[in-house]
């Protein structure tokens, strides 16, 4: 008889549920098409002197990063006191906001991705649709704005 063979019931394996690997349909993309990027935090970039062009070159050089032909992304953890050029194929918002903010610049490799689009919040049950402009809201804010609109309408 085989190995796992259960008398003619379902076999365990078939019974149990399945899951998720890299060979699945629906799992995370392998092979050519798995995207790799080596994290840097800003905690690391503060040994370098101020008005240093960081690049991955350069990060190669230091240690902190394995490989050039990765892609590097510049997270924000940690503060940086220096001014730097710092060119990466990609930023985190607060590592981008940091940069600038101690005087620096950033420098997307692959270009800088579009911005995304602001949504309209969704309006439901039970909620207001916003004021036209700023002048309504102010009008309507004030009980002497009330009655002023009251006066205007009649």
């Amino acid at each position: 008889m085989p190995a796992g063979f259960e008398g003619g019931q379902m076999p365990i394996d078939m019974r149990l549920g399945k899951l998720r690997g890299n060979t699945s349909a629906d799992a995370m993309p392998i092979g050519p098409f798995r995207t790799y990027s080596q994290p840097v935090n800003l905690r690391d970039l503060d040994r370098f002197d101020a008005g240093t062009d960081v690049t991955p070159e350069v990060l190669k050089q230091a240690g902190l990063i394995g490989s050039v032909r990765k892609d590097v992304k510049i997270l924000g953890t940690g503060e940086l006191s220096k001014k730097l050029a710092v060119s990466a194929h990609g930023f985190s918002r607060t590592a981008r906001e940091k940069i600038e903010a101690a005087g620096g610049s950033v420098t997307w490799l692959r270009g800088e991705p579009a911005p995304k689009k602001e949504r309209p919040a969704k309006r439901g049950p039970g909620r207001k649709a916003e004021p036209a402009s700023a002048a309504d809201e102010a009008v309507d804010a004030t009980p002497e704005g009330a009655a002023e609109a009251a006066e205007g309408e009649g």
